[in-house]
Parts: C-alpha cells; structure tokens; sequence
C-alpha cells in the first residue's frame, strides 16, 4: 500500500493537523504490529517520513529508510536502513527506484515472502 497514492485523504490530513502528519496520521489506521513501514528521502530528514517512521517504533511496525550520503535522522530511527552514498539529489533518487523495483521483482518471484 501507498500511502502517498490518496491524494485527499494527504491534503485533509495537512489541512486538519500538519503536512508533517500525513503519513503517521495514515499509519495509524492501517498499520499493526509486525508490518513493514519502507521510506525514501535523500535528506534522511523529511518531517513527515521522521514522523511516520517515530510512530511506528512506538508501535511495533518495522522501518527501512532508503536514505543519500547525509543519511539524517531516518538512518538513526530505521531498522534497516539503505544508503546511496551520494548527495546528488537526481542520482539518489533513480538508485531508490532501483532498490524499489528489486523489491517488487522480490516478491513477485517469491510470493511466500509476502506471508
């Protein structure tokens, strides 16, 4: 599941609380113990993604950040973390795509990993 991919529920939830909430604010009805919560920031900083990743902690869900050279707070709060040692924004970015799709390879080729 996407969390970015509903657009109003995001705005709602920026307009209501804080931008800064979107995600924790989404996680909170999906997420359950034991999940799998995957970010992607260049910075390591995003407010929202630090807040979502905070949250889930707090909460039982597993992180991974996907994270450039900086690293940020994302690499201290993930429990695997995934660092594209380069601050070129551009570059950072495709390689996530590429670890993104290995992962979507993953689990179509190994459907049992989903269980």
């Amino acid at each position: 599941m996407s969390l970015n991919d509903n657009v109003s529920w995001m705005t709602a939830l920026g307009n209501d609380y804080a931008y800064k909430e979107v995600f924790s604010r989404q996680l909170m009805n999906f997420a359950r113990p034991g999940d799998l919560v995957l970010t992607m920031s260049v910075s390591g900083n995003s407010p929202n993604l630090v807040k979502a990743l905070e949250w889930s902690k707090q909460h039982g869900v597993y992180t991974i950040a996907l994270v450039g050279g900086k690293r940020g707070k994302l690499a201290e709060l993930a429990d695997f973390t995934i660092v594209i040692d380069a601050t070129h924004y551009g570059r950072v970015e495709d390689a996530h795509m590429g670890v993104c799709h290995m992962l979507c390879y993953a689990f179509m080729e190994h459907p049992d990993l989903q269980k």
